[in-house]
């Protein structure tokens, strides 16, 4: 530690534990980082999340690889399908920022 920051005084505030603010209290946080994705773009027609998809998803590292399971929404093939309901799909990453959406077989062939 440098003399400069020797004479520094901070305050360190348990806030898992705080129940209020005092009104004169200001809490500042550091802005979060803003990292963007790659690879979970909406997919072209046909694919379970050509309508939409988002980040509401569970993602796990397993053996070095990341896992995510995020929602998607479909593109209905005709006008009286409810086109809004949210789908499980799979995402995996190396690096946690490129995404592949590899296809499973699981379910899907012959809709």
């Amino acid at each position: 530690m440098d003399k400069k920051q020797a004479g520094i005084r901070r305050v360190f505030l348990d806030t898992d534990t705080l129940r209020q603010w005092d009104h004169h209290v200001t809490p500042r946080f550091p802005q979060a980082e803003k990292v963007e994705f790659h690879g979970l773009e909406p997919g072209s027609t046909g694919e379970w999340d050509a309508g939409g998809s988002g980040c509401f998803g569970t993602v796990i590292n397993e053996d070095g690889l990341f896992r995510m399971r995020y929602y998607g929404l479909r593109i209905p093939e005709i006008y009286t399908e409810q086109f809004d309901l949210p789908l499980v799909c799979y995402a995996e990453s190396e690096d946690g920022i490129h995404w592949r959406k590899p296809d499973l077989r699981i379910t899907g062939q012959h809709r």
